[in-house]
């Protein structure tokens, strides 16, 4: 995920002083050397692990026949990427998509998380620098011109009916995600490495690059009396219909809107995109708070103990 793209952007220091709006651009660089880039605004969908999946399931339902399996390298976000929901929408993958077999998703070390993804992030930064940009819809030709040799990177502009509910489909596939099987509890925050199968009900998930293969069944918990499974089997998941997480344009803040509108009325915004501004839903019941997502530091024995004891709770 790029940093946050704020808008308006051209050069007036009465910027410095307003509430800007969100545009996200979620990217995968390809072993082919393809970019792709997924981009959204604030009222169309969150910067979380739904919205994460759901970029990821689309790639992988837009690969050739002729791939069935798909290795992954990521950052260590948390909040975003390594949890069960994205672990429930690639089960979904391998059991739905016909050609797609195995997934393995890696996660590089906390500390080294430099990826081609932002080398493509560097590039748009560069070309978007020192340019009037007051849409969504303006950022799409930036990111596909931001490289032109061997070949331009591609954009899709998400909207809200775009992004599936992935947090509803975990609560009816994945029943156990938290014990392995020997009786152990998962490390979430330490694993570096996950493989999901078509048609087992098993993931595999090692600690080190190296190491042994670990394994828990997502259908049911490890008990010392078995009782007769009742989660779906993995046909029955490659059947599901997936929901949609929005019904309708997410509301910002009504101080937002107002800041935004106010830079209408300044000349700050070209009155030709006043009706984009005017029309953003907005709700007073809505605090105005800085976009975050928390990122658990496998690092921090503080923090990972304090993850650990939730995850044991829960």
């Amino acid at each position: 995920m790029e940093a946050t793209l704020y808008l308006p952007q051209c050069p007036d220091n009465l910027l410095y002083y307003k509430r800007k709006f969100n545009v996200y651009n979620f990217t995968i660089y390809d072993s082919t050397k393809e970019g792709l880039c997924y981009v959204y605004d604030e009222v169309n969908g969150h910067k979380g692990c739904c919205e994460i999946a759901t970029c990821i399931l689309k790639y992988l339902r837009s690969l050739p026949d002729a791939i069935h399996t798909v290795n992954t390298w990521s950052d260590t976000c948390a909040a975003q990427n390594r949890n069960h929901i994205l672990l429930a929408a690639l089960i979904f993958a391998v059991n739905s998509i016909p050609h797609l077999q195995q997934v393995n998703t890696k996660f590089l070390e906390s500390g080294h998380t430099y990826l081609e993804c932002d080398s493509m992030h560097s590039r748009i930064e560069a070309r978007k620098k020192d340019r009037k940009i007051y849409t969504p819809d303006q950022i799409v030709p930036i990111i596909e011109d931001a490289r032109c040799d061997p070949r331009p990177y591609r954009a899709e502009q998400l909207i809200f009916s775009d992004f599936f509910d992935m947090k509803e489909l975990a609560k009816r596939t994945v029943k156990n995600y938290t014990i392995d099987s020997e009786s152990a509890p998962v490390r979430w925050l330490q694993i570096k490495w996950m493989q999901i199968n078509e048609k087992s009900d098993v993931v595999r998930f090692k600690y080190d690059y190296e190491g042994d293969f670990h394994e828990f069944n997502f259908r049911q918990k490890p008990l010392k009396r078995p009782r007769r499974c009742t989660a779906m089997t993995t046909a029955e998941i490659g059947l599901l219909q997936l929901q949609k997480v929005h019904s309708a344009r997410l509301p910002i803040s009504m101080a937002k809107k107002n800041d935004l509108l106010s830079l209408i009325r300044d000349g700050v915004i070209r009155p030709a995109y006043e009706a984009f501004y005017a029309n953003l839903p907005a709700d007073p019941k809505i605090k105005d708070t800085t976009d975050v997502i928390e990122v658990f530091d496998e690092d921090d024995p503080e923090l990972l103990g304090l993850y650990n004891k939730i995850v044991e709770a829960h």
